[in-house]
């Protein structure tokens, strides 16, 4: 039996400055005293080189509760989308990355990054009998 596990939540992890970034997802509406929408990282502790380590957790669903209310004129280009809003980040923001939710590994390349939580699922179902019923 092959069990295959998608990790189905967006995990990036900002290094560094990106570490408590602010990133802007719609434009600041000409008409609107109201400000631009964003999403922030989360400072979440130190790396083992002592620089500020942030998250940000995304799924499709918390986008749109978040940004749902938004026109899709509203949105700065590659944010309309959480899928595509990670991958706006990650190669726009030096310090951003794909990150693990299980260790350290971190990457710019979606793909890379897959593989490697492919890996760990792997390893962490080695722990355990798994049983279909």
């Amino acid at each position: 039996m092959t069990i295959r596990l998608k990790f189905n939540k967006i995990y990036l992890v900002g290094q560094g400055e990106a570490a408590r970034t602010e990133v802007r997802v719609t434009k600041r509406s000409e008409n609107s005293p109201l400000k631009p929408a964003v999403c922030q990282f989360v400072a979440l502790g130190q790396d083992e080189r002592g620089n500020p380590l942030g998250v940000l957790m995304l799924t499709e669903e918390l986008w749109k509760q978040w940004y749902g209310q938004h026109k899709a004129g509203d949105f700065m280009p590659g944010m309309k989308t959480a899928q595509e809003a990670a991958a706006t980040m990650v190669r726009g923001i030096e310090g951003v990355f794909y990150g693990c939710p299980l260790c350290n590994f971190r990457s710019k390349n979606a793909e890379e990054m897959q593989e490697h939580l492919d890996d760990e699922a792997d390893r962490l179902l080695k722990f355990f009998d798994v049983a279909a019923e």
